[in-house]
């Protein structure tokens, strides 16, 4: 770690951004790769009185690899993957995975499993996540879990080799294994027995850890009267912890849903509404189109939005909770 990274970060000294900025350009004028990333990053972020300028970054970004920092060989195939250019993103990606950049090998193997910017391809994802994960990828350990749990053909010895993985990351206190293990005893999954009371301790305790999905299961849960009395104050009061967290989609949905259930309807189309565009969510953009229709909601947002995924949702099984 560079000097200006420990006073960035504050290890062994005291903390002192303005410090770390004047060391890392006096580092980078001198040609230094890990100076002139971590210079980028501010550009990016716009982060300690620095512009936030993606372009410079980008550019600066360019200039390190180029000198073989693997980090910004990274942090290129991130940015060019979300700004949709795939095929340079994972050129670059692959360019650092090659040379043994665990983040990079981690992130190819979950973009081989989703299908983002490349054919999605389970083997691949699998060999990838293995080798991320044989060097302590927490993600990637997760990542296995959830190939296992949903792959071509899974079944109950799947689904116990998913337990093993989302379990290894539990035990190193990595909140979203914890979530999933909640989530898979909380579901109907061949040979895993249903376990609310083990799977409500698993939220709980993701939920302890900062994790979001943990608060939306915890939520859910008492919406539902699973397990727990039926709250909907408390179903609420978690949801929103979770929004307050990261804006995640789910949490709009079942906000929405509390509040719908709860005859507060303009609260309800409005968090629905914020589902339906954050990821477009069909079970929102389904829910908001009956009600609209029916005329049991009429706000100027869902009057003014089409949501294009409704022809495929209405018959289909997207109402269900």
């Amino acid at each position: 770690m560079t000097l200006g990274a420990c006073y960035f970060l504050g290890r062994g000294v005291d903390k002192n951004e303005a410090k770390a900025v004047e060391l890392y350009r006096a580092a980078a004028d001198k040609g230094e790769s890990e100076a002139i990333h971590a210079l980028a990053f501010l550009y990016y972020g716009g982060d300690c009185g620095f512009p936030e300028d993606r372009e410079k970054a980008k550019e600066m970004w360019t200039k390190a690899a180029c000198k073989g920092n693997l980090d910004s060989f990274y942090q290129l195939g991130e940015h060019f993957v979300a700004v949709d250019d795939a095929s340079k993103g994972v050129a670059f990606l692959r360019s650092a995975a090659e040379k043994g950049h665990t983040e990079a090998i981690a992130e190819l193997g979950r973009m081989y499993f989703t299908g983002r910017g490349v054919e999605r391809d389970e083997h691949r994802s699998e060999y990838l996540c293995l080798t991320a994960a044989s060097r302590g990828h927490l993600q990637s350990i997760c990542h296995l879990g959830l190939l296992y749990l949903t792959r071509k053909g899974h079944d109950a010895a799947s689904h116990r080799r998913a337990i093993t993985w989302f379990s290894l990351a539990a035990d190193r206190g990595f909140a979203m294994g914890l979530y999933q293990l909640g989530t898979i005893y909380r579901e109907d999954y061949e040979g895993i027995p249903v376990d609310l009371p083990r799977a409500f301790r698993y939220f709980q305790e993701a939920a302890d850890k900062g994790e979001p999905m943990g608060l939306v299961s915890l939520g859910e849960m008492y919406a539902k009267g699973e397990f727990v009395d039926k709250d909907m104050d408390k179903a609420k009061d978690l949801l929103h912890k979770a929004l307050g967290i990261y804006s995640e989609f789910e949490a709009c949905y079942h906000l929405g849903r509390c509040y719908l259930d709860t005859d507060d309807l303009k609260r309800g189309a409005t968090f629905m509404h914020s589902a339906a565009v954050l990821d477009d969510h069909r079970r929102a953009q389904y829910l908001l189109e009956t009600w609209y229709r029916i005329g049991q909601v009429r706000t100027p947002q869902i009057e003014e939005r089409h949501y294009p995924q409704r022809e495929k949702v209405v018959g289909g099984n997207y109402m269900s909770s």
